[in-house]
């Protein structure tokens, strides 16, 4: 049995996401999962781990600007899964 681990909820959501890779250069995924305390994103590109970035997430009719870290960056079926965590809760329940 799977015992589950993580503090917050997961919600299986599908949103254009972006991120700042370099200064003003932004780069663009999906999620895969959110939760008020991470993220699952799926992106052409790998990201290198341990790094803190501005992730911008679509929601409704919003665009939400919230800090992470990559915790993992691992190559499944031609994209990259990134394990993200946020430095603060994600400014809405979700």
């Amino acid at each position: 049995m799977v015992v589950e681990t993580r503090r917050y909820r997961r919600r299986l959501i599908s949103r254009l996401h972006g991120y700042e890779a370099r200064e003003g250069d932004i780069q663009f995924g999906m999620t895969g999962n959110l939760s008020r305390g991470g993220m699952l994103l799926k992106s052409p590109y790998p990201i290198e781990t341990s790094k803190d970035f501005t992730f911008y997430v679509g929601l409704d009719n919003d665009v939400v600007a919230i800090p992470g870290t990559t915790k993992e960056c691992a190559p499944r079926n031609g994209m990259f899964h990134i394990r993200i965590m946020f430095e603060k809760q994600f400014p809405r329940n979700v």
